[in-house]
């Protein structure tokens, strides 16, 4: 699906692109690896319970485990708790401020499901939240963040989760209506397609900045063999490596 594939992208991203010819810190790719499947879980295992009660009217979700009587609550409880635990285990493998930064997001994680309740664009503020990995991916490398490379790629994770969320949301969006739950999918209607040309292309143009700030591509390689095209390919494969 969608959204269950791509959420982790942001960290992952700053991660990848530790340097231009070396292959990156494995032991911090396998925390992160992890760390991100345990966030990603726990944030579903929320999700399940406080839309337990709307998941049972939507067809694609009735099935769920707490939605279909499968498992009650409290053991969706204590299964977050355990969960939880997991993810200040990761945690105290970064630094301090990997560590601050990380223990904050579970707030906006946890707060996600009550979106799709109070605002037409919930999956705005899902971008806000999973794109905030590329802070703290950035800050588990070194304690100072290069905001003008950090700021444009925030944006373009905020950019493309919008795109590809919305895109989810449309199986649900008759459902979801009925139910009372609100999203882009909703809100953009018929002119989606319109929407989400406008937001790819802010996407596109946000990691194009990313990478002119973190002075990538082959306008900074005189001489080098390598065309622009695929510079701005493998440039984010770099940017790690530039920005510390």
């Amino acid at each position: 699906m969608l959204s269950s594939s791509r959420r982790e992208a942001p960290c992952f991203a700053l991660l990848q692109v530790n340097c231009k010819a070396e292959l990156p810190d494995i032991k911090l790719l396998a925390l992160f690896g992890f760390g991100t499947t345990i966030l990603r879980g726990a944030a579903c295992t929320v999700n399940d319970l406080l839309d337990r009660d709307i998941d049972k009217k939507v067809e694609r979700t009735k099935s769920r485990p707490i939605a279909s009587g499968a498992l009650t609550p409290a053991q969706g409880f204590y299964f977050l708790v355990f969960q939880v635990l997991l993810w200040f285990g990761f945690l105290l493998q970064l630094n301090k401020r990997s560590l601050i930064m990380g223990a904050s997001w579970l707030v906006l994680f946890f707060s996600y499901p009550l979106m799709k309740r109070l605002i037409h664009w919930p999956q705005a503020f899902l971008g806000f939240t999973v794109s905030c990995g590329v802070f703290i991916g950035s800050a588990a490398i070194k304690e100072s963040l290069d905001y003008a490379v950090l700021l444009p790629m925030y944006f373009a994770g905020i950019c493309w989760t919008l795109v590809y969320d919305t895109i989810y949301a449309h199986q649900d969006k008759k459902d979801d209506f009925k139910a009372g739950v609100k999203s882009t999918a909703i809100t953009f209607g018929d002119n989606t397609k319109y929407w989400l040309s406008g937001f790819g292309a802010a996407c596109i143009t946000s990691l194009a900045l990313t990478g002119y700030n973190a002075h990538l591509g082959s306008y900074q390689t005189s001489g080098s063999e390598h065309s622009y095209l695929v510079e701005f390919y493998l440039g984010p494969c770099k940017m790690i490596k530039e920005i510390v």
